[in-house]
């Protein structure tokens, strides 16, 4: 690639581009893997480092289709841009751009405009002298062209050189202005309002090349597909028999419109129809950029806010924008919709009545006939207690019942009255110590005072062990009579007062939601799972038989209506009130 044609097509880059400070150009070498520079701008311009690190950056990528942009910090802040180039897979080069500092829709415009300057330096390399000439005067116009003082001036020199380039009757170029084409500039031609007719006509030719995005040339060749009605009107009343209309895109959106027309006799060749294509590839950055900036201050607003209107409502990013309405409209229905607000909280089954069963006497555990979680009728024995000691005092004691018997049938024959008296007394003594004995012994076997199930107690690992008299063995609970036992939430236990109702759900019946009342509210939290509760009593208002002190699950307590958004946001909303509060100095 001469390095003219490079330092020629990278003045055209930043003509196009706002607010550049310096630019390179860079080649790739094959055979050596280097970058070696091939233009820079300005002329003059030193090496910088910032560029060349963003040149090495975009070349470390190996991206096909995306550009490196990156702000640096020092007296004043930069925007670097870098586009790598390929051809055929094949690393061209890679071109750089430094710019003061811009916002991200400026940034992304600068990085459309060296892809499309990147595209255009991507065409295959020319195969004859006479596509490298083409090539060669492309960019030598172009730079004629961007050369001017401003967009008028821009225009005229347009229409001008393509007149004298391709021997032209007439060259005009239209602007699109709310989706119709609107002739701007006419070759030779200071009084447009004088070909009033004629200017309508290039106008409808203008648009029917922008209704189908493509280059039309008329007379038509063979197996051309497009239509050329509003062309062959032009031809028809104003007598050019050849016309060639060329459109200039910048992001992927036409924005203008170039017509050439010329005696019939004359048709437009694919070559001229090329050259104009990459010529209007070029200047389209340029004349999109150099409007703008002549437009007044009052316009360029109004289209942006146009811009950033079609950006909010148009069709581009349909997906994010239909999430981000449904998310916009869900947040206003639920900012002004109430609906039931409901305290969730941690709920368990206890027994309303819970009994402790404790050992009658001193002793051992002998047998372990029921545990935890076993449901047993009143009078049945759930354990029993080694009673070898026991049965031995019961017999020494009917021994010694049984001898004073003896002696005081003996002092009835010998007619002892106080031997009597003294031998009655000692067989008093007798039967009441068996007695108690015997007593003790009933009580060695444990029984359900009544009809419950066992809520603690398993005694089959501590057979043998020693226990004491009234230490706990059992706790039991009536099959009937269940409170429920809330665990409230710091957080919530404001919202929370005796006699709201609510519901219960358990783990074991989630398909049933039990009604409950509250009951009372204890006023001293503890802390669980890292996390302060309150106790809360419920009581059941059905009790369903299935029912089992233990039973986990989770319980409602309706504390009245509250907005919806309200509802969804309180928690985050007051840990951020908190924390703003505890940070506040």
């Amino acid at each position: 690639m001469a390095t003219a044609f490079a330092q020629n097509w990278l003045e055209i880059q930043c003509r196009s581009i706002q607010y550049v400070e310096r630019a390179i150009f860079v080649l790739a070498d094959s055979e050596d893997r280097r970058l070696k520079m091939a233009a820079s701008w300005p002329v003059d311009n030193e090496k910088p480092s910032e560029l060349l690190a963003t040149v090495r950056l975009a070349a470390r990528k190996k991206n096909t289709d995306g550009g490196v942009r990156a702000t640096l910090t020092s007296n004043q802040r930069f925007d670097y841009f870098a586009w790598p180039i390929f051809v055929n897979g094949h690393l061209l080069g890679i071109v750089a751009v430094q710019t003061k500092h811009q916002e991200k829709p400026v940034q992304r415009s600068i990085l459309q405009t060296l892809k499309v300057g990147a595209q255009w330096l991507a065409l295959p390399e020319p195969e004859t002298e006479k596509q490298e000439q083409l090539f060669q005067n492309t960019v030598r116009l172009a730079l004629g062209i961007t050369d001017q003082a401003d967009y008028r001036a821009m225009l005229t020199a347009l229409v001008n050189l393509l007149i004298l380039e391709l021997h032209c009757d007439r060259v005009s170029f239209g602007a699109v202005k709310e989706q119709h084409c609107e002739v701007v500039a006419v070759s030779n031609s200071a009084n447009m309002d004088a070909k009033a007719n004629l200017i309508k006509a290039v106008a409808h030719a203008m648009d029917e090349a922008i209704d189908q995005d493509s280059i039309l040339n008329f007379p038509a060749v063979a197996n051309d597909q497009n239509i050329y009605r509003a062309h062959k009107e032009l031809a028809k009343n104003f007598g050019s028999g050849s016309i060639l209309t060329v459109p200039l895109v910048h992001q992927e959106k036409i924005f203008a419109t170039v017509t050439l027309e010329r005696n019939e006799s004359h048709p437009f060749t694919a070559s001229e129809a090329n050259f104009c294509h990459q010529l209007m590839l070029l200047l389209a950055p340029s004349f999109y950029m150099r409007e703008r900036l002549d437009q007044p201050l009052t316009k360029r607003l109004s289209e942006d806010a146009r811009d950033s209107f079609g950006a909010v409502f148009g069709l581009s990013r349909l997906r994010l924008k239909l999430s981000l309405t449904a998310a916009a409209l869900l947040v206003g229905f639920s900012a002004f919709t109430s609906t039931q607000f409901n305290v969730s909280a941690g709920a368990a089954l206890e027994g309303r009545i819970q009994r402790s069963i404790a050992a009658p006497i001193a002793g051992y555990i002998d047998t372990a006939i029921a545990r935890a979680g076993d449901t047993v009728d009143q009078g049945d024995i759930i354990a029993t207690m080694d009673d070898s000691e026991l049965r031995l005092q019961e017999a020494k004691l009917e021994a010694q019942r049984q001898q004073t018997n003896r002696a005081l049938r003996e002092a009835m024959a010998t007619r002892d009255l106080v031997q009597v008296r003294v031998l009655n007394a000692q067989l008093d003594q007798a039967n009441a110590e068996l007695k108690l004995v015997q007593d003790q012994l009933e009580r060695t076997r444990i029984r359900a005072p009544f009809n419950a199930i066992i809520i603690d107690g398993d005694l089959s690992d501590q057979l043998g062990a020693p226990v004491e008299r009234g230490d706990s063995l059992f706790r039991i609970a009536p099959l009937s009579g269940y409170r429920v036992i809330l665990k409230v939430r710091e957080q919530d236990i404001a919202f929370v007062q005796n006699d709201q109702i609510g519901t219960l759900t358990l783990a074991s019946l989630p398909g049933e939601h039990l009604p409950l009342t509250v009951e009372k509210i204890t006023a001293v939290a503890t802390a669980e799972d890292g996390a302060n509760v309150f106790r809360v009593e419920a009581a059941l208002s059905e009790a369903p038989e299935i029912l089992r002190p233990g039973m986990g699950g989770v319980a409602k307590i309706n504390v009245g209506e509250r907005r919806m958004l309200w509802i969804w946001t309180r928690d985050i909303v007051d840990w951020i009130r908190l924390k703003l509060w505890s940070w506040w100095p």
